[in-house]
C-alpha cells in the first residue's frame, strides 16, 4: 500500500482563475492544489521561464576559451560521453556542433562493461589516437585519478557534468557543473545534455533560438530521460524541444519513430519517456552505445532505419532479461521471506546483466515501497550494482556512508551506481542497513499526491484537454492525479492476454471503465461489489478520427483505510520481525488472542485467496490492527495452515488432516514471552 496525500484547494482562488483567465475549472483546481494563489503565480506556473545566460556558470568562459583555442590550432579533440540516454545525446549534440565549427573531433563512449565514467584504459586509447584535449559530457566530476593521468600524458581536460561533486574537484582547464558550490548560476538541475546545450549556447554568443533549432529535440529527450525535475529551465527546454521533435527533420529520430510506431504529431513527455528513451538506453544496456550515437548523428535514411531496428530489437531483449532477473529475485524472496521486512532491500546474483539492474531496482522499489540495491557478481572477485531510493532516503549519501568498502560510486538523491570487491558484500550490506537505522527513525515511504477528488461530471473531453497547458509533465511537474473515491466495483476484466485489466465501476450513479496496465486478473484481490478507491490519470485517446477518454489506474485499494494507523502498524510488524525492540504496550496491541486467530482464519477461508491488505480492510475491526493481522498470517504459515505468496502478499488456506495446536507456534510463544 502506498500513501495517498490529498492536497487542499482554495475554492476562491479557483473561481478567480476561471473568471480572470482562460483556465478551465479542473485545471484551475489542479494548479491551486499545487500552490498557485494568484493570477500572476498561475501565469508563472504555466509559462516556462527564460534561460539564464550560460556565462553565469562558473568556468564557462574558461571552457569556451580553451575549446576555441584548440579548434583554431587544429588540435584533435575527444568528446568523452556516457552510455545512457543523457550521455549519448550529449555526445551527439557536441560532436555535431564541433564538426560544424570545423573542429577535428572524435568521440569515446565507454561500453557498459567498462563501467561508468573515465577509466585509464580508455584514456590510453584516446591518447593513442592523438588527442590533445578531452572534454567530458555527463561525467568526469569524480575522475580525480584519471584527470591526473590525462595531464601526465600531455593532454588537457575540460569537464562538463551535472552529478554531485565531492569536496575536491579533479584537475582540469575548466569544470562546468551547476552543482559546484562556487557556481553562481540560479538553476542547478540541468541534466548532462542541458549543460552541453548551454555550452553550445555560449559558443554561439548566447543565441538560444539558434541552438534550440539545432538541438532542441535532443536536449528535450535527454532531460526527460534523465528524470531531472521538469521545472525552471528544464521546463523551458522540454516545452520548446518537444515542438522540434514533432516537426523533426533529424533522420535518426524519424527512423526511430517509424520503426517503433511512435506518432510524432502527438508526441509528449510521456511518449518520449516510454517510447524513445528506452530504445536509446537499450544500446548502452545490451549492445553498444555507438549504435544510438550513430543513429542520432546519421545522415543516411537507409542506415538510420537499420540502426533504429537494432535499437528496438535490443529493447525487446532488455525487457526479457529484466523479467528473468525479477523471477530470480522472486525465488530469493520465496526462500527467505524475511528479506522483505528489512528497511532496505538488497539483492545480489551471479552475472545479473548490468544493463538492467537499475531498472530492476526501480521495479522492486516501486513494488515493495523500499529503497533497493541490486548487485551483480560478475567475476570471482568483482561486483557492481545499482540502487534506487525513496523520498528523503538519499542513495548518494548512503553510498558515501558505505564508501570504505566501495571501489567506485556515484549518483544523486534518488539513484546511484557502485562497484566493490565481492568479498566486501556482507560488510556493504551491513553498512547500508546501518545507514538506514542511523538516519531514519521511521523510513520514508512513497506518496501519491492527489490533485483533486474528481466527480464523474468533471471527467469530460473539454476538461481533460484543458490540462494540456500544464505540460510538459515529468519529475517535479507530475501528470495530474485524481482520486475516484468510494465507487462500487462491478467487474474485473482481463485484457491483452491477461497482461492488463479493466475495472468496471459505478461511481456516483455513473458507469466508468478504468484501465490498469501490467496487472493480471489473478493479481487483483479487490472483491466484486466491494467499495473501492482509485488513483487515476486522465487522457484523450485518438482512434480513427474519434476522441475518447482514457482513465488509467496508478493505484487502487478498498475504501476505508486509516493510513496513519496502517503504516504505524506495518512499521511495528517489521521491527518485531527483525528482532528489534518495541514497547510492552505495543506487544499488548499486536499479540493475537484465540478469537483473533479464529476470525482471521475464517475470513481467509471465506475469501479463498486474497492479499494481506485486502484481508485487513475486509475484516475492518478496531481490534484488528495490521501488525496483528500479519502476525496471525505468519503463525498460520508457520504451522502449515496456509500458503503465503510473499511476493504478492497472497494467502490461501491449506487443507490439513490433523488438528493443529496453535501453541506450537514459535511466533506466538515469542509474543507472549515478550508481552509478559
Amino acid at each position: 500500500m502506498k500513501k495517498w496525500v490529498a492536497k487542499s484547494c482554495d475554492v476562491n482562488v479557483v473561481n478567480m482563475l476561471v473568471k480572470e483567465t482562460t483556465i478551465n475549472p479542473l485545471c484551475a483546481s489542479v494548479i491551486t492544489a499545487r500552490g498557485v494563489t494568484s493570477k500572476d503565480t498561475a501565469v508563472n506556473f504555466i509559462q516556462p521561464c527564460e534561460i539564464e545566460s550560460p556565462l553565469s556558470m562558473v568556468d564557462m568562459s574558461k571552457a569556451i576559451d580553451v575549446l576555441n583555442h584548440h579548434i583554431d590550432i587544429g588540435s584533435k579533440i575527444c568528446i568523452f560521453g556516457d552510455y545512457d540516454c543523457d550521455g549519448i545525446t550529449s555526445t551527439a549534440m557536441l560532436k555535431t556542433y564541433l564538426e560544424f565549427l570545423g573542429a577535428n573531433v572524435f568521440t569515446y563512449i565507454p561500453e557498459r562493461s567498462e563501467g561508468y565514467g573515465m577509466n585509464i584504459n580508455a584514456i590510453d586509447k584516446i591518447n593513442e589516437q592523438g588527442a590533445n584535449l578531452i572534454i567530458t559530457v555527463d561525467n568526469g566530476i569524480s575522475a580525480h585519478n584519471e584527470a591526473e593521468y590525462i595531464y601526465s600524458l600531455g593532454m588537457q581536460l575540460i569537464v562538463t557534468d551535472h552529478h554531485q561533486p565531492s569536496e575536491t574537484l579533479p584537475r582540469a582547464e575548466a569544470i562546468v557543473n551547476p552543482h559546484r558550490k562556487d557556481c553562481p548560476s540560479k538553476f542547478k538541475n540541468l541534466c548532462g545534455a542541458g549543460v552541453v546545450f548551454k555550452l553550445i549556447m555560449a559558443l554561439e554568443g548566447n543565441d538560444y533560438n539558434s541552438v534550440l533549432e539545432q538541438f532542441g529535440d535532443l536536449v528535450a529527450i535527454a532531460t526527460i530521460g534523465d528524470v531531472v525535475e521538469i521545472s525552471g529551465e528544464n521546463r523551458k527546454l522540454v516545452h520548446d524541444g518537444l515542438q522540434y521533435i514533432k516537426d523533426s527533420d533529424r533522420i535518426g529520430i524519424l527512423a526511430l519513430s517509424e520503426v517503433a510506431n511512435i506518432d510524432l504529431e502527438t508526441i509528449d513527455s510521456t511518449k518520449v519517456a516510454f517510447g524513445i528513451v528506452p530504445r536509446i538506453n537499450a544500446s548502452g544496456r545490451f549492445g553498444s552505445p555507438k549504435t544510438a550515437l550513430a543513429l542520432l548523428t546519421s545522415e543516411d535514411e537507409s542506415d538510420a532505419l537499420k540502426l533504429a531496428q537494432q535499437l528496438c530489437d535490443l529493447n525487446n531483449q532488455r525487457k526479457s532479461t529484466e523479467d528473468k532477473i525479477m523471477q530470480e529475485i522472486a525465488l530469493q524472496i520465496e526462500s527467505n521471506p524475511k528479506i522483505l521486512n528489512e528497511r532496505v532491500l538488497i539483492f545480489s546474483g551471479n552475472n545479473f546483466h548490468h544493463g538492467v539492474i537499475g531498472i530492476v531496482a526501480s521495479r522492486i522499489c516501486e513494488k515493495y515501497d523500499k529503497p533497493c540495491f541490486v548487485i551483480s557478481n560478475e567475476e570471482e572477485s568483482s561486483s557492481r550494482g545499482s540502487a534506487r531510493g525513496i523520498g528523503s532516503f538519499s542513495i548518494f549519501k548512503c553510498l558515501e556512508y558505505c564508501s570504505s568498502v566501495l571501489e567506485r560510486f556515484g549518483g544523486h538523491q534518488g539513484a546511484g551506481g557502485f562497484s566493490l570487491k565481492t568479498e566486501n558484500l556482507q560488510e556493504f550490506t551491513k553498512l547500508i542497513l546501518q545507514y538506514a537505522d542511523d538516519t531514519f527513525n521511521i523510513m520514508p515511504r512513497t506518496s501519491f499526491n492527489i490533485d483533486k477528488v474528481i466527480s464523474p461530471n468533471e471527467i469530460t473531453l473539454e476538461n481533460i484537454k484543458g490540462l494540456s497547458i500544464l505540460e510538459p509533465f515529468g519529475e517535479g511537474n507530475k501528470e495530474p492525479t485524481f482520486a475516484i473515491m468510494h465507487c462500487k466495483l462491478l467487474e474485473v476484466l482481463p485484457l491483452a492476454n491477461n497482461t492488463s485489466v479493466k475495472f468496471k465501476v459505478q461511481y456516483q450513479g455513473k458507469y466508468l471503465d478504468i484501465l490498469c496496465f501490467r496487472k493480471s486478473s489473478e493479481e487483483i484481490f479487490l472483491r466484486k461489489n466491494s467499495m473501492c478507491d482509485f488513483l487515476v490519470k486522465l487522457s484523450i485517446n485518438f482512434f480513427k478520427g474519434r476522441e475518447s477518454i482514457t482513465i488509467m489506474a496508478i493505484d487502487y485499494r478498498m475504501s476505508g483505510v486509516n493510513q496513519a494507523k496502517f503504516f504505524s502498524a506495518l512499521d511495528i510488524y517489521e521491527r518485531f520481525s527483525l528482532g528489534k525492540d518495541i514497547s510492552k504496550t505495543c506487544y499488548e496491541k499486536i499479540t493475537p488472542s484465540y478469537d483473533d486467530l479464529k476470525l482471521v482464519y475464517s475470513y481467509i477461508a471465506r475469501l479463498k485467496i486474497t492479499d494481506t491488505e485486502t484481508l485487513f480492510l475486509t475484516i475492518n475491526k478496531d481490534s484488528m490492527n495490521y501488525c496483528k493481522l500479519r502476525l496471525c498470517v505468519d503463525i498460520f504459515y508457520e504451522l502449515g495452515l496456509l500458503k503465503f505468496d510473499v511476493t504478492n502478499q497472497a494467502v490461501t488456506i491449506v487443507s490439513v488432516d490433523n488438528k493443529v495446536d496453535l501453541n506450537g507456534s514459535s511466533i506466538l510463544r515469542r509474543l507472549k514471552d515478550y508481552g509478559e
